[in-house]
């Protein structure tokens, strides 16, 4: 099940979350808060939620300047937070990630 597997870059500081036929970007200037999920599901009716919450061991909350919440299941998690911690050293990050 390669195809559905949450695959994500960062293009032109903007990243780039795609699953199955749905694409996601956020601007990475736009992320106020990335927070570590022990749930396996949206918690909140009003998050946008892409990747399959019990087919991978992570997921994240992505909170944007705009008020909005995007709840993200993926593998290495750790990665995707540490590259957008590059370009925007200052985000609020809570969680276990190395």
């Amino acid at each position: 099940m390669v195809f559905l597997n949450t695959k994500y870059e960062i293009v032109n500081d903007k990243l780039v979350i795609k699953y199955a036929f749905s694409k996601l970007i956020i601007a990475i200037e736009d992320i106020k808060e990335i927070e570590e999920s022990t749930y396996y599901t949206s918690q909140d009716n009003n998050q946008y939620s892409i990747g399959m919450q019990n087919g991978q061991p992570d997921r994240i909350i992505i909170k944007t300047k705009d008020n909005k919440s995007y709840f993200i299941s993926l593998n290495g998690s750790h990665i995707l937070v540490n590259k957008i911690r590059r370009i925007k050293p200052n985000i609020n990050i809570k969680g276990m990630f190395i």
